[in-house]
Parts: C-alpha cells; sequence; structure tokens
C-alpha cells in the first residue's frame, strides 16, 4: 500500500525511520527541491505513527509547509501535493494531518481530484471544539478523524461526531512518535496530543485493511 503524508517534512536521518519511508521519492513542496527536512518535528512525528501502524506500507512524504503557518501560498502547496501523490507516486491513501479554519478551492479541486482516482483521504477534524470541523476534514470526499483517550473516551479538545453520517476516531492524547534529535533534547520520542495524530493512526489501520484485502 502506497501512502502520502503532507505535513512539515521529516528528518531522514532519524534512526527510526531510516528504514521506514521511501526517501529517495519525497518532495519538498515549499522549496520545490528533493532536499527534505523538518524544521518543527511535526511531520517527522506524524510520519512515525503512520509507520509504527502500517510497517510494511510505502510512505511517501510531502512538505507543504515550515511551520504549521498558513501563509498565502500553502493551499496551493497542499494542492500540489495532493496531485503529485495521486499522479506520480500512484498512492492508494493521502494523510493530511491539519486542518484549516475556511474553504480553499484549490485544495478542493485537488481533492476532487484523487477521490475520482479512489483514492482515500484522511484529515485531522480540528483542535478548537469551539470552531466545529476544520478544512478540508469537512468535505465529503475525506474521511475526518477524531481524538479520543484510551478506552475509546471522546478528548474534550475535539467537537463530537457530527449527525448523519460516518465518525472515526482513535487515540490522539500523549502519542509517543519520533522527533529530530536536534530539536528534542537529543532524545529520540516526544509525547503530542491532537487530531494530527489520531489522523496518520487511523490511515495505518486502513492501510493495514487493504493490505489483508
Amino acid at each position: 500500500v502506497n501512502i502520502a503524508i503532507l505535513d512539515t517534512g521529516i528528518d531522514v536521518s532519524h534512526p527510526l525511520l531510516r528504514d521506514k519511508i521511501v526517501i529517495e521519492d519525497c518532495w519538498d513542496f515549499v522549496n520545490n527541491s528533493a532536499s527534505i527536512c523538518d524544521e518543527v518535528g511535526h511531520g517527522t512525528h506524524t510520519a512515525s505513527l503512520l509507520a509504527k501502524t502500517a510497517p510494511r506500507a510505502r510512505i511517501f512524504c510531502g512538505r507543504v509547509w515550515r511551520k504549521r503557518t498558513e501563509d498565502e501560498n500553502t493551499g496551493r502547496l497542499v494542492a500540489e501535493a495532493i496531485i503529485h501523490a495521486v499522479d506520480k507516486w500512484k498512492v492508494h491513501i493521502i494523510v493530511m494531518p491539519f486542518a484549516f479554519p475556511h474553504r480553499n478551492q484549490d485544495i478542493a479541486d485537488a481533492v476532487d481530484h484523487a477521490h475520482s482516482k479512489k483514492v482515500l483521504l484522511f484529515s485531522a477534524a480540528s483542535n478548537k471544539s469551539d470552531l466545529g470541523l476544520g478544512f478540508p476534514a469537512y468535505l465529503p470526499e475525506v474521511i475526518c478523524i477524531y481524538s479520543n483517550k484510551a478506552s475509546t473516551i471522546p478528548s474534550t479538545f475535539c467537537k463530537l461526531g457530527k449527525e448523519r453520517r460516518n465518525n472515526f476516531s482513535t487515540i490522539g492524547e500523549e502519542v509517543e512518535g519520533a522527533w529530530p534529535l536536534h530539536l528534542n533534547n537529543g532524545k529520540e520520542t516526544k509525547r503530542e496530543t491532537g487530531t494530527s495524530c489520531s489522523t496518520p493512526i487511523a490511515a495505518g489501520v486502513a492501510a493495514l485493511i487493504l493490505e489483508y484485502a
């Protein structure tokens, strides 16, 4: 199963990820370069959760922003990455561990393209319960992932599922994953909380089901 994860990049030298990622095909859409990096750690963390859940999958990483701070180019870069993942990487699954507070038409068009090719798209719900679902998670073509504690107790920081639609969640609190050593006092892992943690885990479960099928 081929999976693309779109985030802040990845630390390709991390000891927990060296043999897990298709490094030669990763792409930095921010700098339009094959030399991918991760300046903040978030992309390394989410990619490691995906790799731990679906260890036999082929994982491609796309860097779509530097510091998870949206600017005028973010929507275009995410859209480019989605189309690249579908047409070039030939993925079965795309993981988007982020949520925007507003709609972006470039991303919506790219999602339509991926959906037409029968690619599964996963996106984080939102970590701000007062704002409801984020974009692109609320699109009908995207599988929205919420967060829960152990024993399936819903996390308090994200809204409960919407009525009259399927709702999915998995563990998203204090989840241990890889983190760039130089950003973490030399430690290999760090615990993070949020729907951006539960989203790659849920996508990994989907990959296991596809592998089995």
